[in-house]
């Protein structure tokens, strides 16, 4: 048995050992090991390089995570029979379409019943169930 190892920095000074051992073994052509380095090479420029994030950067998904955190902290408070099941009764009452947007909402989450939601995703749906009953009652004073 046969063991080869080999530590290169790219692909391109790995192709150069594999073309030294198969020139050594006398298997490889050198037209087919010229044509690995090009190869090589080629994918080693067309390899997206590393960008250094702006400090602006980082700040802003420091801060985006942060607000992930709180607002999934705050849905931790949450119950969905206490906070997010009135609310939804309060939609499905609305006279103008609220127990298909109630419906609507649900999909969003993939459920089917409210109970279903996880926890972190009750904090979401009350937003959402609040904006559309809002929604519908400003449509139903402006056809009054």
């Amino acid at each position: 048995m046969i063991e080869l190892k080999f530590t290169a920095e790219s692909a391109l000074e790995l192709a150069e050992h594999l073309a030294d051992v198969a020139g050594m073994m006398g298997g490889e052509p050198a037209a087919k090991t010229e044509t690995a380095k090009a190869e090589a090479t080629k994918a080693e420029a067309e390899a997206p390089k590393r960008k250094r994030r702006t400090k602006a950067e980082i700040e802003a998904d420091k801060a985006e995570a942060e607000a992930e955190a709180e607002a999934e902290a705050e849905s931790a408070n949450l119950n969905y029979e206490k906070d997010l099941r009135p609310l939804m009764a309060t939609l499905v009452n609305q006279p103008n379409g609220g127990r298909e947007q109630a419906v609507a909402i649900l999909k969003h989450f993939g459920v089917a019943n409210g109970k279903d939601l996880k926890p972190g995703q009750l904090g979401e749906a009350m937003q959402m169930v609040q904006a559309q009953i809002e929604e519908l009652q400003a449509a139903d004073e402006d056809f009054i």
